[in-house]
């Protein structure tokens, strides 16, 4: 839910930070446990969809979209999404998304593998907590946000990870704990004119939420958003939906849409 910082989608908080920057825990109370220590991901059955010939998950140091921005559908910025390649790499790339409405660019770091028709795009430190908070990058130091060859139409692949949070997020001097879901629908192929061509998109709708469970007894906080992402065979990521952030089931942050004005991967120029 972006955006794709807590890059996990769209988390505006990262969980040590969720008390400051979103303005305070929940209110009550809960006697509830600790979320125990564990991981799991589900994928779902049926046969998968090979789509190594349509290249929709490029990575190339170099390539650069630049985006309009949307919010209520009114235009209210750029967003350029810039990829160079980590020193002495040949896997690692850095995404470096600036947006005209933020005050920071945010950097994300992917590991992209590839091996026939399988492809990985692996999304390192997804909620931006290996340093703050050890117990979450121990359980969630790396997120597989796109796997191909794509799992069936309408089917959820799901991620979870819980247990101890490795910090204090409520100043009662013990650990917290933490739960993250992220969940991915490929929701099939849609044609769409976009960069000045009609193409054929692979849409997929992400779901991701992150909820601290503190040891003082406090409520539980559960910061979570829902985004569609669109990707066009030899361009990539080419429109975003992100849905509004969520704090307890408000919103703490507006929803906004990005769409490809132009592009420049693996060394071609769209439109």
């Amino acid at each position: 839910m972006r955006k794709w910082s807590t890059r996990a989608i769209g988390l505006a908080c990262s969980a040590t930070a969720l008390l400051v920057a979103c303005g305070g825990g929940a209110s009550g109370t809960n006697a509830l446990s600790p979320f125990p220590q564990g991981s799991q991901t589900v994928e779902p059955s049926g046969t998968r969809i090979d789509v190594s010939a349509l290249n929709i998950f490029p990575f190339a140091g170099g390539d650069s979209i630049t985006y309009d921005r949307f919010s209520g559908g009114v235009a209210n910025g750029t967003v350029i999404r810039v990829v160079t390649v980590a020193p002495n790499t040949t896997h690692f790339f850095m995404v470096t998304e600036t947006d005209s409405t933020v005050t920071a660019p945010a950097v994300s770091t992917y590991v992209v593998s590839s091996s026939g028709t399988q492809e990985d795009v692996q999304l390192q430190d997804p909620l931006g907590l290996n340093a703050s908070a050890p117990g979450v990058a121990s359980m969630l130091s790396v997120l597989e946000e796109y796997e191909a060859p794509l799992f069936p139409v309408g089917g959820a692949r799901s991620v979870q990870a819980q247990g101890d949070l490795g910090a204090d997020a409520d100043g009662d001097g013990k650990s917290d704990s933490f739960q993250f879901q992220y969940t991915q629908v490929f929701q099939g192929f849609e044609s769409i004119a976009i960069l000045g061509a009609t193409r054929q998109l692979a849409h997929f709708t992400n779901t991701v939420s992150f909820t601290l469970r503190y040891t003082s007894g406090r409520a539980d906080l559960t910061v979570s958003s829902t985004e569609d992402t669109y990707f066009a065979p030899g361009v990539g990521l080419v429109r975003r939906d992100s849905g509004a952030v969520l704090q307890n089931g408000a919103a703490v942050q507006a929803a906004y849409s990005i769409q490809a004005r132009s592009a420049t991967v693996g060394g071609i120029t769209y439109p």
